[in-house]
């Protein structure tokens, strides 16, 4: 076996999961809805994976390399975590239904250009700082993160893109979108039934706003 597949693990109630040597592709969705798995283990000699302290799965963008820049997993017992400054990838629903989850933070060194697919999905979370370095917020990556109340960019952020639904049905009142987002894509900030003051930071380079971005908002400024 060499690849684990979308879904196979979905509505399982898998706590230990141990990944032999021979896996080399985990794809896009292969963790979601494993919602009760604490303990992982990865063979030494899998040459393409690894557990960094004891609850992430990394791995490697490039096969050839030495550094494990994509973070895949996280163990859904986890209550607050720093991203590693190595880490370039938060992968397609690594935190999704990490229910204990309430604090995310960047190490000042952050290296994270794309946080993946429903990625912090359905999470606790209430606040979070999106790193200089993020030039991709993918298609739900905080969608139903109902007590986030607080997105804050760090100045002059590199954001160019804003995926579908990738703050749907959160408690933010007020957004600040970054100067280089060229793209609200569709449905953005559906129901975000708080959110009722958009900003854009000066010389913006918006081009496109898409269908439904702000639908079911009460915006009063713009």
């Amino acid at each position: 076996m060499q690849t684990i597949e979308y879904g196979v693990f979905k509505h399982t109630i898998i706590e230990h999961l141990n990944i032999p040597a021979s896996i080399k592709e985990l794809k896009s969705g292969w963790c979601t809805q494993l919602n009760r798995l604490e303990s992982i283990s990865i063979s030494p000699e899998n040459k393409y994976f690894s557990v960094f302290e004891g609850k992430m799965i990394v791995g490697k963008s490039n096969p050839k390399d030495d550094v494990y820049d994509i973070l895949y997993y996280v163990a859904r017992d986890i209550k607050s975590i720093t991203i590693p400054p190595f880490i370039k990838k938060i992968n397609d629903y690594a935190f999704e239904n990490c229910k204990q989850l309430q604090t995310v933070s960047f190490s000042e060194d952050c290296k994270v250009e794309i946080i993946g697919k429903y990625a912090f999905s359905d999470t606790n979370i209430k606040c979070i700082s999106i790193p200089k370095s993020v030039k991709i917020i993918d298609t739900g990556a905080f969608s139903k993160c109902r007590n986030l109340e607080r997105i804050d960019f760090s100045e002059n952020a590199a954001l160019s893109t804003i995926g579908a639904k990738a703050f749907k049905n959160l408690s933010i009142k007020t957004i600040c979108i970054p100067k280089h987002v060229k793209k609200i894509c569709k449905k953005a900030f559906i129901y975000c039934y708080a959110l009722n003051e958009i900003t854009f930071e000066k010389d913006s380079e918006l081009e496109t706003i898409c269908e439904g971005s702000f639908y079911d908002s009460y915006i009063k400024s713009i």
